[in-house]
């Protein structure tokens, strides 16, 4: 974003000018004070709208490495990559800045939503919901959609449209992962638990 920086600064150093020159000419102040108001809001909103925008894709073999550079960061799977099953958000600058997958565990009867990464600087951005939001409507509408998350995490996802479920009633793999990655959290982080989540097949997706 340098370069847009450094041209609002230019903005900013020539509207200061005219505003001196103003002041020198005996305008009034209150002229001052909303030609200073308006500068500032161009400003922000030049910046926030060229920082907030990002778009939604398809997975390429080109961003394998990407992917599992940020999963392991997270500290999560990072075996399981196979980018035709994932969505990644991109910003204005193409680069990456979060990714989800679906990827089948019984046939493609049901499919396990993980992977779910967004990039520090980038959350709480809706990113994260807009590249779930993108994988339900493409590929999950045919199919139940089951996920492995963390307590703190299963608000969000209730957002999604996923309700808890009842562990015995998961697919077999899921339960195997939730077991093994139990004993992990319960170490890790002491007073956290797993939860099992669930979107039926049909189920209503949120607006992207």
């Amino acid at each position: 974003y340098l370069e847009k920086i450094v041209d609002l600064s230019d903005k900013a150093s020539r509207r200061a000018l005219a505003s001196r020159r103003a002041l020198a000419e005996g305008s009034s102040s209150s002229a001052v004070e909303a030609m200073v108001i308006k500068l500032c809001a161009v400003i922000f909103f030049s910046f926030h709208s060229h920082s907030s925008a990002f778009t939604v894709r398809r997975g390429a073999p080109d961003d394998r490495a990407w992917i599992k550079t940020q999963l392991l960061k997270e500290k999560m799977n990072p075996l399981s990559v196979e980018t035709a099953n994932f969505m990644v958000a991109i910003d204005n600058d193409r680069r990456q800045i979060g990714c989800a997958q679906l990827r089948p565990i019984v046939g493609n009867a049901v499919l396990e939503l993980a992977s779910v990464v967004v990039t520090e600087p980038n959350r709480r951005r809706g990113v994260g919901s807009k590249v779930v939001q993108a994988l339900l409507q493409e590929g999950g509408q045919n199919s139940d959609v089951v996920l492995l998350t963390l307590s703190q995490t299963a608000p969000f996802y209730a957002g999604l449209g996923f309700v808890a479920m009842d562990p015995k009633d998961a697919p077999l793999a899921l339960r195997f992962e939730a077991a093994a990655g139990a004993a992990v959290i319960s170490w890790a982080k002491p007073g956290t638990r797993l939860v099992i989540m669930q979107r039926p097949k049909g189920a209503d997706s949120p607006p992207a």
